[in-house]
């Protein structure tokens, strides 16, 4: 479910991105500052945000109205300048069995950003990731940008167009981090070589 609304007044966040949690049972979401992260929003006068929700199956029935309150009353809650607005505009949109579902084994039927026509690239965050791939990885709008700017610069390079899209590197994992994982890979390598087939390992 995508719920964008206008204010009356300008609400300054520190991060234009956000994660939501304790919307409800389940529900998760992103509260995105659209006049940091859009243009055609830079100059409003007032907050242009939108909230994306996941697994919002419970608010899919309620009307418009309703959904609206309970979103301004969850922001109302993390930050008490929303109470002090005004909605000048909103609309809310649901996209019903929208996510994609995964499971283990389906990874050697993902996509990659090229295909078999040679002027058609694809992108989004359900695109197969490993070698070649960016590090932004896992599903995330993170993977859903970065692998837009890679389909770009590839249709770019198709046409003969010399101009790429700058794309920078994910930092290498903090020291711990890079431990945890190669000893997460032992223990699956040491499984399989006894014989345990576990899909999870």
């Amino acid at each position: 479910m995508a719920i964008r609304l206008w204010l009356d007044s300008l609400i300054q966040l520190k991060n234009p991105s956000n994660v939501l949690s304790g919307i409800g049972p389940g529900i998760g979401g992103t509260l995105f500052d659209l006049n940091t992260l859009q243009e055609e929003f830079a100059k409003e006068m007032g907050s242009v945000l939108e909230v994306d929700l996941y697994h919002a199956n419970p608010f899919m029935p309620l009307s418009d109205k309703v959904v609206i309150e309970k979103i301004m009353n969850y922001l109302s809650q993390c930050d008490k300048r929303f109470g002090d607005t005004q909605i000048v505009d909103s609309s809310v949109l649901r996209y019903k069995e929208a996510v994609t579902l995964f499971g283990p084994g389906s990874h050697q039927y993902m996509a990659s950003t090229k295909t078999s026509f040679s002027n058609l690239f694809i992108a989004g965050d359900w695109l197969k990731q490993g070698p070649g791939s960016h590090g932004a990885r896992g599903l995330s709008q993170e993977k859903a940008y970065v692998s837009g700017l890679i389909a770009a610069n590839a249709a770019t390079r198709s046409l003969g167009i010399d101009f790429y899209a700058n794309i920078i590197g994910v930092e290498e994992d903090e020291p711990h981090v890079a431990v945890a994982k190669s000893t997460a890979r032992e223990i699956r390598q040491t499984a399989r070589n006894l014989g345990f087939d576990f899909p999870f390992l």
